[in-house]
């Protein structure tokens, strides 16, 4: 029942109309283990700008600006009929600023041209800015070309170096290739989802530029992550970046388990990444001024009722009807032998009395004040004591003539029924009367 309005669910009924309400929605906070995740993982997250305008950064690497294979640059010097030359080894991992100090030293330690006896490559130059790579001889008299062993998709070709037959050579500008960075954040089951917001946040803005973007808004580093109502968003801010991908360990079988309980989608390929709807916990918090004391309905993976589906609700339902009919039951057999017990113990007297008759007097077997002999002479009956029934019996007391009680009928009233007897002098009298004498 998530009834939000007092007094119209199934839990307002179920408590004589008193207000209270079953939210499954979450909240900033939720625990992660609210929204049924079992074990510590990972979130990550994959940032990405599309390609770089405006030159690549000198910290871009081969790959990132499109060289699909490793290398060997010659470079070749000639002055006059002299010619030497020298080979600079690349591979995809290489910065183009770690590509620039290679070629610059190969160049250099080339020295005076071979066979020449002025041309050199002492002074000669390798530079990279706005995204053009261009090498220098410094040496009038010294030309320079530039080979690769990888005919298309090499350094070269990427770089733009085409020309031959001078002392410079300036190639094309060059772009990153899309750009994409990585960021993993590690939770706990006991993290709220704010407390995930949080350091989400701080892992986006310490990853700052992505790749090797050079775009002003290929950042991460003003990136936002918050929560409201259950409803988690992430935000790049920078004008070039983007959420490519989402992901999250695998939970108990169940791949990408947190990332689907925060309702993230996995390729949100935009700016802002937020929940489709509000995260649902698998714990009921159930709010009622007829439940002192009771905070919450919860499923657990060692019990027996789990609420966090319609059906397993049902089958809840069942679980608890069993139950209370296993006390009823057991009520019942209380009961009966409650009853038993009470039994036994009323009939307890009677059957004393039938024991040990002199204790009738204790327990009710008294003669009734109006047969006791009145008239006969005797003395009135006197009251010696009240039995359990405030029964009174006769004394007789100093009869002048114990024969003249003789064929009194006297009536004896015990356990719920009465006796008569016809008494003479001799007749005794049950219990402590002894005889009427």
């Amino acid at each position: 029942d998530t009834a939000a309005t007092a007094g119209t669910g199934v839990v307002d009924q179920l408590f004589n109309g008193a207000t209270g309400t079953l939210s499954n929605t979450a909240s900033g906070t939720t625990t992660l283990e609210d929204l049924g995740i079992t074990t510590a993982g990972t979130l990550t997250i994959v940032a990405g700008v599309d390609a770089g305008t405006g030159g690549a950064a000198n910290t871009a690497t081969l790959a990132e600006i499109g060289v699909t294979a490793a290398g060997t640059l010659t470079i070749t010097a000639t002055e006059g009929a002299n010619t030497e030359s020298t080979t600079v080894a690349y591979s995809l991992s290489d910065t183009i600023e770690t590509l620039r100090l290679n070629l610059r030293a190969a160049m250099r330690a080339m020295g005076t041209v071979t066979g020449s006896s002025a041309g050199t490559m002492g002074g000669a130059t390798a530079t990279y800015a706005a995204g053009v790579l261009e090498l220098k001889s410094n040496d009038a008299t010294v030309n320079i070309a530039v080979t690769d062993s990888n005919v298309s998709g090499g350094a070269r070709a990427i770089f733009g170096i085409t020309g031959t037959g001078a002392d410079t050579v300036t190639g094309s500008a060059v772009d990153t290739l899309a750009q994409s960075e990585t960021v993993t954040v590690s939770y706990a089951i006991t993290d709220t989802i704010s407390s995930l917001a949080g350091n989400i946040q701080t892992a986006l803005r310490a990853a700052g530029a992505i790749g090797n973007s050079t775009l002003t808004g290929g950042t991460l580093a003003a990136a936002t992550a918050a929560q409201s109502s259950g409803i988690l968003t992430l935000t790049a801010v920078g004008a070039d970046a983007k959420f490519s991908t989402i992901t999250s360990s695998t939970d108990g079988g169940t791949a990408n388990k947190l990332r689907t309980a925060l309702n993230l989608a996995a390729s949100p390929n935009a700016a802002s990444a937020a929940s489709s709807g509000a995260a649902v916990q698998n714990k009921y918090r159930l709010d009622s001024n007829a439940l002192t004391g009771v905070t919450s309905i919860s499923s657990s993976s060692t019990g027996s009722i789990d609420i966090s589906t319609q059906t397993a609700a049902s089958a809840a339902i069942s679980t608890l009807d069993s139950a209370i009919n296993q006390v009823s039951s057991a009520r019942a057999n209380i009961g009966a032998i409650q009853n038993r017990l009470e039994s036994v113990g009323r009939s307890l007297p009677r059957h004393w009395v039938n024991l040990y008759p002199e204790h009738q007097t204790e327990w009710g077997l008294f003669p009734t004040p109006s047969s006791c002999c009145e008239g006969s002479g005797h003395s009135h009956p006197t009251k010696v004591g009240d039995g359990p029934r405030s029964s009174r019996h006769c004394r007789y007391q100093s009869a002048t003539d114990p024969s003249s009680c003789s064929g009194v009928a006297m009536t004896f009233a015990t356990g719920g029924y009465a006796r008569t007897t016809s008494m003479s002098s001799s007749t005794p009298i049950p219990g402590r009367l002894g005889t009427r004498r």
